[in-house]
């Protein structure tokens, strides 16, 4: 007789052989399919708001820089009894400087003039040459701050090129040549080195009027970038918020075909024309509404996009925006009322685009200042 066993003699269905089959461990392709769509779900929530974390706080930065540097040109005014200028006006200018430098040299305030004439000859010459126009874009709107804020030297005769100030001299046989001066006194703002648009020299070289510190745009004044990609701080001082120049036919402002344009920004009070006739000239325009920040000064900052706006003028004329309206006001003539002034195509810093427009879509909606809250879409009043 055969012993007696436990062990089932009849194999069990799907098991014909009599062995054990085990399910697969690995995942399925509708698996691995439903883990791949799950995790571009949170990808698709999660990369805008990581985006948007750094924007605001790229944003938040450079606010904070605003407020630095405003404080800082509250303490040039408390040191020198006078806010700087903008530089786009050569009488404000002087005036300035014979104000808070009552004993400077008449060769050295001439020899800031040589320097923002338009005639760059006289950037390489001496002294007592003879100025041509002043250009209001030899030293703009965003070169303004490391200029004034870095410090003077304390000679009070050569605030300019007396040691510890803006301009240093450099040894030539038949010029006379001035470097950036990269160590300066009386410093106003800590300003970071990496922001400001140096160019670069030989170390191994002596200085020379070959080898020698400039801007990036080859002058002597520079720029203190509020963004990664270059972007300034824009200054504009408020008696030449209105100022035309006549040379070049145009308004206070600043402009780059990098960086964008920028001018003053209006507040929304209005200023009542009493005679009620049309505004004679674009100027008479202007003032039809009141600037922000009217007895003082504006910073302007470009924003995340590191673009104040695309948008110069429409037309012959310029566009300038109010706060915190977010509208356009546009100097025009022929009208008698503030309100007139206004573009109904404008909200929310939006710009009017031309027609055919391919360029990139920079507006000020992102920009920020020493008078805003933060970026100024976020700040417009609905």
């Amino acid at each position: 007789m055969h012993a007696l066993t436990t062990d089932n003699p009849f194999p069990t269905a799907g098991n014909m052989n009599g062995t054990s089959q085990r399910k697969p461990s690995g995942f399925t392709l509708v698996e691995i399919l439903v883990v791949i769509v799950i995790i571009g779900i949170l990808m698709g929530l999660a990369v805008p708001a990581i985006f948007s974390a750094i924007g605001t706080a790229k944003s938040t930065k450079m606010r904070l820089e605003v407020g630095t540097i405003q404080d800082a040109v509250n303490q040039y005014e408390q040191k020198y009894g006078d806010f700087p200028p903008d530089f786009s006006d050569w009488a404000v200018v002087e005036r300035h400087y014979r104000k808070i430098f009552p004993r400077i040299s008449p060769l050295e305030l001439n020899r800031l003039r040589l320097l923002t004439d338009v005639n760059p000859a006289n950037d390489n010459g001496p002294a007592s040459a003879n100025a041509a126009l002043h250009d209001p874009t030899a030293l703009d709107r965003g070169e303004v701050l490391a200029w004034v804020l870095g410090g003077y030297s304390s000679n009070p005769l050569t605030p300019f090129t007396g040691s510890g100030g803006p301009l240093e001299q450099v040894a030539d046989p038949s010029l006379v040549v001035f470097q950036i001066n990269i160590d300066r006194d009386n410093q106003l703002f800590d300003f970071d080195p990496a922001g400001l648009d140096f160019t670069e020299i030989s170390p191994g070289a002596p200085i020379s009027r070959t080898n020698r510190y400039l801007s990036a745009d080859g002058d002597l004044f520079l720029s203190y970038a509020a963004h990664d990609e270059g972007a300034p701080f824009v200054y504009f001082d408020s008696r030449s918020y209105t100022y035309f120049d006549q040379n070049i036919g145009d308004f206070n402002g600043y402009g780059s075909t990098e960086y964008g344009v920028a001018r003053p920004y209006f507040s929304d009070q209005v200023v009542a024309n009493p005679s009620g006739n049309d505004y004679a000239t674009p100027l008479d325009a202007l003032r039809a509404w009141k600037f922000l920040e009217p007895d003082t000064f504006q910073i302007i900052a470009p924003g995340i996009d590191g673009n104040f706006g695309t948008t110069a003028s429409v037309g012959a004329l310029p566009l300038y925006y109010q706060y915190p309206t977010g509208k356009a006001i546009m100097p025009v003539t022929g009208v008698n009322a503030p309100g007139m002034l206004v573009r109904n195509d404008v909200a929310r810093f939006q710009e009017p685009l031309p027609p055919i427009f391919t360029g990139p879509d920079h507006f000020q909606q992102d920009n920020l200042a020493n008078f805003s809250r933060g970026k100024f879409v976020d700040d417009v009043e609905e």
